[in-house]
């Protein structure tokens, strides 16, 4: 974060504490695994409710942030754990500014992760298979009116 010269409280990880309440939201709300989810990878397999899936030309979800949400706009951040390090669960959880984010994700290697309103009613997923997926009414809606302003993710 300081790198980036973004302020640490901007993207925070979530407490031990409220981890696995966070995390179960989340897979309740947005999946058919439910709780049962935490080890699986993959959870776009799973969405239910309304989605819409946008095919990126490459991995790069990030440059869509902005048209979709405030970049000062709280929410839920749920990475991958790619590389096995987590010693529960397959997900590492953070809270931060969605402009935060997108900073810091324009700084990784393309990697599957979640993002989702802190009111949960919402969830953007970016798959390893570069699509770019809404769950929820409010997403879908920014997703589909971005898309046809833009029919390329490489023009954005």
């Amino acid at each position: 974060m300081e790198a980036l010269h973004l302020p640490p409280e901007d993207l925070v990880a979530v407490r031990p504490t409220q981890y696995r309440a966070v995390l179960n939201r989340i897979l309740e709300t947005f999946t058919v695994y439910g709780a049962q989810g935490q080890e699986r990878l993959w959870l776009w397999e799973g969405f239910k409710g309304e989605h819409f899936a946008l095919p990126l030309d490459e991995p790069g979800g990030w440059h869509w942030l902005s048209r979709l949400v405030p970049p000062d706009e709280q929410v839920w951040l749920l990475a991958e754990d790619w590389d096995g390090q987590k010693l529960e669960g397959n997900y590492w959880l953070f809270r931060g500014r969605v402009g935060a984010i997108g900073a810091v994700l324009r700084e990784l290697f393309a990697f599957e992760y979640y993002i989702v309103a802190k009111d949960f009613q919402w969830l953007l997923c970016e798959t390893h298979h570069n699509m770019l997926i809404g769950v929820g009414t409010h997403i879908t809606e920014r997703l589909k009116a971005a898309a046809k302003l833009s029919p390329s993710s490489s023009d954005s």
